[in-house]
This record gives C-alpha cells, structure tokens and sequence, in this order.
C-alpha cells in the first residue's frame, strides 16, 4: 500500500507522509517548432488538439502528458541512462499527484479545463540501456496521459481535483 490517500472522495488535497498538500499544477511546457522545450507561466489547451502553440501533434488519447513533481525530481537526480529519460518532458507536472491513486477513464479538472485520463504509463523501447540490463524508468507506471475534455487554460499554482 502506498504511503498517500486522498483526503474524502474528490479532493484537491493528499495525505502524504501524514502531512496533506495539495495537488497543484508546478510546471507547464511544451517543445516548439524548433524541438527546444519552452517553460509556460500559463498555457491554452482544446479538446480537439492539447496544448495550444505546442510545435508537436499528439495522438488524439495522448494529448498531455502528466508526471509528479516527486517523479520528475527523481528521473531529474538519477543517472540519464534511460533512452526515454533523456527525450521525455511533461506538459503538465503536479505536486501532491500518485499515479497508483489515478484510473484510465478518470477525470480531473486542473485550472479550467476538464481532463480525461487515457493510459498510465508509457512501454519502455528495446534500445533504451535501462531496459535492456532489466531495469525499469520511473516512466513506465508514473507518466499519465490525457485528453482535454473541456477548453481553458492552466496556470502556475492552479488546483487540481480528481473528480469521481
């Protein structure tokens, strides 16, 4: 059992370690046309598209991709082996957040828009060092993937709420 629960059925705030926190966006970004990945105070998202301005076109069920300020710090400090490691970057990144505690077909409001969670995790590629010595990256149970549901915009410090 995971050292985190929610706070009631839908809350915007996490029990973790006996402390609560709450569940808030800490980073926005996205790569441009040029590959470069960009650092956003607020970003735009649509239902039809993701993350507005965005220089890549996302698969329609993996439109944002989600990871934990925990997780992200981890995969930040450890060695750069992992071939996924190494290229992958967050949309969305949110302290408070447990993937364990998220379900596919979840839905969670952060900022304005409504977000529906399509996969956990991503699959780890046969040329990826990690991988290949029987390691696992942090990427493969902790990356969500979502599709915006409702248009609006996300901010620095916005809330998070998993709804149902």
């Amino acid at each position: 059992m995971s050292g985190h629960q929610t706070v009631g059925e839908v809350s915007d705030l996490l029990l973790y370690n006996k402390e609560v926190v709450k569940i808030k966006v800490v980073a926005l970004k996205l790569k441009d046309n040029q590959r470069r990945i960009k650092f956003l105070d607020r970003a735009s998202f649509h239902k039809d598209y993701g993350m507005l301005a965005e220089g890549i076109l996302r698969e329609e069920n993996r439109q944002i991709s989600i990871l934990s300020r925990r997780v992200r710090e981890q995969i930040d400090r450890e060695a750069k082996d992992g071939l996924c490691l190494l290229k992958f970057y967050e949309n969305i990144t949110i302290e408070g957040l447990d993937a364990s505690t998220m379900h596919v077909g979840q839905k969670l409001k952060i900022g304005e828009t409504i977000q529906e969670i399509t996969s956990i995790g991503k699959r780890c590629f046969d040329e990826c060092k990690l991988f290949q010595t029987g390691q696992i990256c942090k990427l493969h149970y902790n990356v969500i993937f979502s599709k915006i549901l409702e248009n609006g915009s996300i901010e620095i410090g916005d809330k998070v709420t998993p709804l149902g």
